[in-house]
């Protein structure tokens, strides 16, 4: 299985490497997914679904008669600007300036969070998306804004739906900023959209009773190879579908690669709650694949609206595997789909994944050495027992709410 592993992993990060949703790389994983579990004798078809293809060029910043680092936020408009830079710390001063024709320079608590996307469907405050109306009011040419984070360029908005130029410095150009106000900012960011799909690839075993779905997402950021961010958990599933093609049981099964997870709208995520995910009752339990097999640390496992007779199985034959524990509930992966409906969910990530975001993931640093394939092999063996263990109770009650 190890041996398999490693030439999914190879073949997904290093072959096809950065894969947004739209892409025509995004179109090679989904055949490649898909080719994969048809040879290993599953039922597979592919749910499309429309998006748009991002392509990024050149990105440029002059202030203060120097060129400053700068990154393009993920799925920004393009354009070229030339204009005074005006610098906003606080929403109370944002509502007060007049920005007119100015680039806005944003920090201070404005910049404490990553904004989510104008029209992000599964989770979204709604002090964000006044945020996000103030700063489409005010017009702006351009918004550059303070990184979220230290030590990397996390932008505050990444929002193909946001009508305005968006760009985002290092936390330790904020005084070099303040210092420039009213000076020009020459600003370039080469960006363009165009119309294209992508799709959900689904493989399924037949059984009887609510379906047991095993899930992955396929997408990644642009720029980022993906290994741990989700290669790793695309590994996962592709082993598992090697093993279940050749396995009889009554539990029906659904391996479920989703793409969208690392786009502004999650479409492949939005298609599933409102085709399956609508049925009632066709689901019993989704088990989902992110982020597992850093090299460092061992694999975690958490629950969600899982019964306590079922969470109590799970950790008994968690202990056969060493190096697989129980972790503190992540809600940030594909799993809370399933949970907004009612469903139980089990996660499987690593344990250090905390530790991994912002700087590695969603990165171009976020390779193939970084992974060790033997956990993935560990994790899917685990997985087989439990659905070995379910199958013996007929495809019956996986989960208890």
């Amino acid at each position: 299985m190890e041996r398999e592993i490693k030439r999914h992993l190879a073949h997904i990060v290093k072959e096809i490497g950065p894969r947004p949703t739209g892409s025509s790389s995004n179109r090679k994983a989904e055949k490649y997914l898909a080719e994969e579990m048809e040879s290993y004798g599953l039922e597979v078809e592919r749910e499309a679904f429309s998006c748009l293809d991002w392509q990024l060029g050149e990105v440029f910043l002059r202030l203060g008669g120097r060129e400053v680092p700068v990154r393009a936020a993920d799925y920004t408009r393009g354009g070229e600007v030339r204009a005074p830079l005006q610098c906003c710390g606080s929403r109370k001063e944002l509502e007060e300036l007049e920005v007119g024709d100015r680039v806005l320079f944003l920090y201070g608590e404005l910049t404490r969070e990553p904004l989510m996307p104008k029209n992000f469907p599964f989770w979204n405050p709604r002090e964000h998306q006044e945020l996000l109306a103030l700063l489409e009011a005010r017009a702006p040419r351009a918004i550059i804004s303070l990184s979220c984070s230290p030590g990397v360029l996390l932008p505050l908005i990444e929002d193909g739906d946001f009508p305005l130029p968006c760009a985002v410095v290092g936390q330790d150009q904020e005084r070099f900023f303040l210092e420039q106000e009213g000076q020009p900012v020459h600003l370039k960011i080469e960006a363009r959209t165009s119309p294209s799909r992508g799709a959900n690839v689904m493989a399924s075993r037949p059984g009887k009773g609510p379906v047991l779905a095993l899930t992955a997402h396929l997408d990644t950021r642009p720029g980022t190879p993906g290994a741990l961010d989700n290669g790793t958990g695309l590994a996962l599933l592709l082993a598992l579908a090697s093993q279940l093609g050749r396995r009889k049981g009554q539990l029906p099964l659904e391996l479920i690669a989703l793409n969208g997870e690392d786009y502004y709208t999650n479409p492949g995520q939005v298609l599933l709650a409102e085709t399956r995910l609508g049925e009632a009752g066709h689901y019993g339990l989704a088990v989902n694949f992110d982020g597992i097999a850093y090299r460092e640390g061992p694999t975690g496992f958490s629950f969600y609206q899982c019964s306590d007779n079922f969470q109590a199985r799970v950790q008994h034959l968690a202990e056969q595997y060493p190096g697989l524990v129980k972790m503190q509930p992540w809600p940030q992966g594909d799993h809370m789909i399933f949970v907004n409906r009612g469903l139980g969910a089990l996660a499987l990530t690593s344990r250090r994944i905390f530790d991994l975001q912002p700087g590695i993931i969603h990165s171009p640093g976020d390779v193939l050495e970084l992974v060790d394939p033997r956990k993935i092999a560990r994790a899917a063996s685990f997985i087989l027992d439990l659905i070995e263990d379910l199958d013996r109770e007929r495809g019956g009650k996986v989960a208890g709410a």
